[in-house]
């Protein structure tokens, strides 16, 4: 048990690290909104909810993703929230640093955790495309890959 202590981060390191997720996050979209030349991409945050970050599509509303702090177990998850059914990204905050996190036994800076959330957002809009239409894309490659 004491091992674990050094894995899990104080909450105020935790809340360090949400601060900066957020910041870099929306660094990354406003660059991505940049070299596309239009918004593709926005940034909210849920009222209320002081932990959850959203990324949403301007083409598809429906096409988001929510990610979300759980400050008590330093887990940071983000959500699908496309009409494909993928698993929800997790990530355990390592202790010592802001900036390192662990999924599925690797380790991952917060920089390449953003890289991977993100691109899990650009290929569900890739999938879909212009159509949100499952029947539309069963055909798809991208199906074959979730």
């Amino acid at each position: 048990m004491a091992a674990q202590a050094g894995i899990v981060p104080s909450i105020a390191r935790k809340m360090d690290f949400w601060d900066r997720f957020q910041c870099l996050t929306e660094q990354r979209v406003k660059e991505a909104n940049f070299v596309a030349a239009e918004r593709l991409w926005e940034i909210g945050k849920a009222a209320g909810a002081a932990q959850t970050l959203t990324i949403r599509s301007t083409i598809d509303p429906s096409n988001f993703l929510e990610c979300s702090l759980d400050a008590e177990a330093g887990v940071l998850t983000c959500r699908q929230g496309s009409a494909l059914k993928v698993d929800s990204l997790r990530f355990q905050l390592l202790g010592g640093t802001v900036d390192m996190l662990r999924r599925e036994g690797r380790d991952w800076t917060l920089d390449q955790a953003i890289t991977l959330i993100l691109d899990e957002l650009v290929w569900i809009d890739e999938c879909l495309g212009e159509s949100n239409d499952l029947e539309q894309i069963e055909g798809n490659d991208c199906l074959g890959q979730i």
